[in-house]
């Protein structure tokens, strides 16, 4: 359809990031080495689909810990030099561009608390599950500040009248108000759940889930020029469409 190289079957299993792991911090904030290791393992993964010329595996990005993510460790950067705070901007702003251009399904899992950047990172994530453990809140505006880093994800997701309402508020929100914005796409009741759901979704990816993410990036890159984009996938669809049906 697109004049690429014909691509092999794609993974069943999706590639598991354990974020307790990566992170390696107690509540699992986000610090420069922490997200360089999770930016590294997505890249990684891309790499290796485009050297292979297969689909991409899925990722799964999930916690064993309590916490999904509680954002950015306060006392860490206060106490930072402005080198690298402007460091830790910079690799939040990298693994938030490396999370929205994966070329294959992204799904989230939380199971405990989404906080500051947390959120923002969950955001950027295609499709999001979340058990009844799972709450979401922007707590900056009461700290002093502005969660500017987060916004793009999260405006992308909800909008900018919900990303403006959560963020004024600080509100927490529990799994059914997370839903009712956006933030949320799948509650299940544990866990378990969640992670059979993730396996049923990933089941599904494959050339075509990754053409319908490239077509959602094009839009979000340039509406205006989206309409040739969309010409060209009709056209292309439709012709195969044809030349199937003459060959019956």
């Amino acid at each position: 359809m697109s004049g690429r190289p014909e691509m092999t079957a794609p993974h069943a299993a999706p590639l598991h990031l354990d974020l307790a792991t990566i992170l390696d911090e107690p509540m699992n904030c986000l610090t420069l080495g922490g997200m360089r290791r999770l930016r590294e393992q997505i890249e990684s993964a891309a790499s290796a689909c485009e050297a292979k010329t297969t689909h991409a595996r899925p990722l799964c990005v999930s916690s064993s810990s309590a916490h999904f993510c509680c954002g950015a460790d306060l006392q860490w950067l206060r106490s930072a030099s402005a080198s690298h705070r402007s460091m830790f901007i910079d690799e939040y702003l990298v693994l938030s561009e490396a999370i929205a251009t994966y070329p294959g399904l992204t799904i989230g899992l939380a199971d405990g608390p989404v906080v500051g950047g947390g959120v923002g990172l969950a955001a950027g994530l295609r499709v999001t599950i979340g058990t009844p453990r799972a709450t979401f809140r922007l707590p900056e505006l009461a700290l002093g500040g502005i969660p500017a880093l987060a916004l793009p994800p999260i405006v992308r997701r909800i909008g900018s009248r919900a990303f403006t309402a959560i963020a004024l508020t600080a509100e927490l929100l529990d799994p059914s108000r997370a839903r009712d914005i956006g933030l949320l796409d799948v509650v299940v009741h544990d866990r378990a759940a969640g992670s059979r759901t993730a396996a049923q979704l990933s089941r599904r990816a494959g050339s075509t889930t990754g053409a319908l993410f490239e077509a959602v990036n094009n839009y979000l890159r340039s509406p205006e020029e989206y309409r040739v984009v969309a010409t060209e996938i009709a056209r292309g669809q439709w012709s195969e469409v044809d030349t199937a049906v003459r060959h019956e």
